[in-house]
């Protein structure tokens, strides 16, 4: 089965589509695994553990350092470097284009995937890390009741339009995979969410991460998230958006983005 679009138009193949569009956003191209990808995302998930337990979920792990402010920080700022800085320099230094004509387009793109895949459970794993850290004098602003009713809806909202998009666009554009080897590999859509968003994955796509932070009730998670937010953008801005302009709206809109 072909991963990028439903098999079928039949419901059941949609809403199996969509849970495997919902997993491998979060860093499971289930069809795609190879051991290096397994490896590094236990990897990375038990050295969260190992550091901060599974606080957030109300797990005890012997010897986490929930609440070492240092330590949850040198985290996230861990996983920023590794993702948004990480990500703009290898575009930059046109590492893509190297790979691609060394180890061929479609060898290269599984490569960079790998890589990229960690770089997704990480930078999830860095913002949980913030919202599980509580500063004294930086108590929410909310009620319980309030920071669950707004929380569910950021959530909600946030993960129905990215996880519309993706179905839209394919996990392979969400994959970066257009951009990693220079040329369009499907259309360029303009239905769904996007006839009245012009970014839906990069901006309210992201009110997930917001909502997350306001569920546990934690302002350092809340500020985790906006710094990811202006990153990805920063990222957009730099090296995606002039690579859309020139593949897909050259002569065309070039006020869409």
């Amino acid at each position: 089965m072909n991963d990028t679009r439903p098999a079928s138009n039949s419901l059941h193949h949609q809403l199996i589509h969509i849970v495997y569009t919902f997993i491998a956003m979060s860093g499971w191209r289930l069809r795609h695994l190879n051991l290096l990808w397994v490896m590094g995302g236990v990897a990375s998930l038990g050295i969260y553990a190992y550091l901060f337990g599974f606080s957030m979920l109300g797990v005890e792990v012997q010897g986490a350092v929930v609440g070492n402010a240092t330590i949850h920080i040198g985290f996230y700022l861990f996983t920023v470097l590794f993702y948004y800085f990480g990500l703009i320099a290898f575009f930059a230094a046109g590492m893509h284009k190297r790979m691609c004509e060394s180890m061929g387009e479609e060898k290269a793109f599984r490569t960079f995937q790998t890589l990229l895949a960690l770089m997704f459970i990480n930078q999830g794993l860095g913002v949980g890390a913030m919202s599980s850290l509580q500063f004294p004098g930086w108590e929410f602003p909310l009620s319980h009741g309030q920071a669950l009713a707004v929380g569910i809806v950021l959530t909600a909202i946030g993960i129905i339009i990215k996880v519309w998009a993706t179905v839209l666009t394919t996990i392979d554009i969400y994959y970066l995979k257009d951009l990693f080897v220079g040329h369009p590999v499907t259309g360029f859509v303009e239905k769904g969410p996007y006839k009245f968003l012009s970014n839906p994955m990069y901006g309210v796509g992201q009110f997930h991460a917001y909502g997350i932070a306001v569920l546990f009730e934690s302002t350092t998670g809340v500020l985790a998230a906006a710094i990811c937010h202006i990153l990805i953008y920063t990222f957009y801005y730099v090296i995606e958006r002039p690579f859309v302009v020139r593949t897909y709206l050259s002569g065309g809109n070039q006020n869409a983005g």
